[in-house]
């Protein structure tokens, strides 16, 4: 049985472990072992952790902080010696580094899940220093991957989405329970936006957005979940807009399947993404999905057919299409028909993981033949 090692800088809640957990079933299904291996320390009361655990797979952490890197290099090349992998899966930019520098002969595939300017000179300028050290690289996007090929790496890649699993998806709360718990009636008609509170996710121009849809439309309030530096920012904005009776900004624990489904309409107004996980989290649960233009999601969602776009640096523009689905609900439904069903097909862990499956089970081959 080949042994699969992921290396990863940390296993907080988020993308990666969710990621590894719902493809994990199909990989040992296809007759590989795998194992985690953690720069950062395991947060062992979090969730991710604990599902992984669940599946009977090892997790074990290097104790490194983010600043260490020298120190973090010996460490990781003994327990890669130590674990004996066939393969190593890299995911996030110090993992990547630092497992090329060490690996030895072990082929290493690595995954790139944002663009290119959302990180920093120093990983870009690693990542460049340790491509040909890499077997293989996946982009969570094509527009992912156009950020680093060709003009600054070379190593082979191909496209695998994230996948994106409905059974995450549970209601905690009917509609109604949502809103009457905000201080709203049910009557209420929902904007929503769901993401790290960060500038590149675009909050500010959705609040101007909605500052003048509140003038026209007296039934319509504003929802946005997530944790991150701007909170206090924003809420000073909402504050200064006079929404405040409004508007919510909810802490990222919210459970999103139920703010998904109470919403009328998702805004996702990021600047850029890797892939954009929100709109299809949005569409599996049958949320109508007004999403900035912008490359990755332009990947999977058609304009008209399972979701509208708009400007995400103008928010007349935005206040625009929102307005549009929220005027025709029952066409807003059913582009929101279409891309849920798109949305499983293309998204499904399934799908997802034995495509991981084929090209590590090629990778392998690969090496071997050499």
């Amino acid at each position: 049985m080949p042994r699969l090692l992921y290396v990863t800088t940390s296993f907080e809640n988020g993308a990666i472990p969710n990621i590894l957990t719902d493809i994990a079933p199909i990989l040992v299904q296809g007759g590989w072992s795998l194992q985690v291996l953690t720069l950062e320390a395991v947060p062992e009361n979090n969730a991710s952790v604990q599902k992984w655990r669940a599946l009977g797979l090892p997790l074990e952490g290097l104790n490194r902080g983010s600043r260490e890197t020298w120190q973090v290099l010996g460490p990781l090349s003994s327990a890669i010696v130590r674990l004996k992998p066939d393969l190593i899966h890299s995911h996030l930019g110090r993992a990547d580094v630092y497992t090329a520098m060490v690996k030895g002969a072990i082929p290493q595939i690595s995954t790139f899940h944002s663009v290119r300017r959302n990180a920093n000179k120093v990983t870009q300028w690693g990542w460049r220093l340790t491509d040909r050290r890499v077997a293989h690289r996946t982009g969570v996007s094509q527009a992912c991957l156009d950020s680093f090929y060709p003009q600054m790496l070379r190593s082979p890649h191909s496209v695998i989405y994230n996948p994106v699993n409905p059974k995450r998806l549970t209601l905690q709360q009917t509609p109604a329970q949502f809103k009457a718990e905000l201080g709203w009636m049910p009557e209420v008609r929902l904007i929503v936006a769901v993401g790290r509170l960060l500038l590149v996710k675009g909050h500010a121009q959705l609040i101007d957005a909605f500052a003048l849809i509140a003038s026209e439309q007296l039934d319509v309030n504003l929802v946005i979940v997530g944790d991150g530096p701007l909170r206090s920012e924003l809420q000073t904005k909402v504050n200064t807009l006079e929404l405040s009776d409004r508007v919510r900004l909810l802490p990222g624990n919210t459970p999103v399947a139920t703010v998904y489904t109470a919403a009328d309409v998702l805004s996702f107004p990021s600047l850029w993404e890797g892939l954009g996980l929100v709109p299809i989290e949005a569409m599996l649960c049958g949320c109508p999905v007004a999403s900035s233009r912008i490359p990755a999601v332009s990947e999977f969602m058609d304009e008209g057919q399972t979701g509208l776009f708009f400007d995400p640096e103008n928010a007349v523009d935005q206040a625009r299409v929102l307005l549009e689905v929220l005027a025709n609900p029952v066409v807003a439904n059913q582009r929101a028909e279409r891309a849920s069903q798109m949305a499983r097909e293309r998204f499904s862990p399934e799908l997802i993981g034995n495509q991981y499956l084929k090209l590590y089970n090629n990778i392998l081959r690969e090496g071997h033949d050499e």
